[in-house]
């Protein structure tokens, strides 16, 4: 959790502090192609600190006398990179809209903090228009279902939907600087 607003802060707040968000933006690289390719750079970064962690399945697999179960580690990984991806995408729509790195980083962190909290909030409390909207955001019990081995794709298609919302709302940010 605090890798991501670490590794997202500087994404897009540093090219505007520094000024050289105007010879990115004015390139013939569109807004579109600069966000992704921040955050596919970004996201790589966070799969390369992920690499190592192999190593402990397959020592696990060669110590072991009954093998473990295969399927709570592959879905486990994939949580990883599904929590990853929605944490890098939220990151790099706030450094998007912020040229303070540590700004960046602390309204990247708060929002992530609330999503893991969201399943914490009694949800008697709330409204009932709100209810739905509050068993849907909760990232604790979709990452049960992965703790237990079950690939749920709704599960994966929200966290890709958020994502993709977090990256468009990027892109709006830095298409909105562009023409001011």
């Amino acid at each position: 959790m605090p890798v991501a607003p670490a590794v997202s802060m500087r994404l897009l707040a540093e090219e505007h502090r520094t000024g050289t968000d105007e010879v990115l933006l004015t390139s013939p690289v569109s807004a579109l192609g600069v966000v992704l390719g921040k955050f596919l750079g970004a996201w790589l970064f966070l799969v390369c600190m992920l690499v190592p962690t192999l190593a402990y399945p397959a020592l696990l697999f060669m110590v072991s006398d009954p093998a473990p179960d295969l399927g709570p580690m592959v879905s486990g990984y994939i949580l990883l990179l599904l929590q990853g991806t929605l944490y890098l995408a939220i990151g790099t729509a706030v450094s998007s809209m912020t040229s303070n790195q540590t700004l960046a980083y602390l309204a990247t962190l708060f929002p992530i903090l609330a999503l893991l909290l969201a399943g914490s909030l009694a949800s008697q409390t709330l409204p009932e228009l709100l209810r739905p909207l509050h068993e849907a955001a909760q990232i604790g019990r979709r990452g049960s279902d992965f703790a237990r081995g079950i690939i749920d794709t709704g599960h994966i298609v929200f966290f890709l939907a958020v994502s993709a919302w977090c990256l468009a709302l990027a892109h709006a940010s830095l298409e909105w600087r562009r023409w001011r």
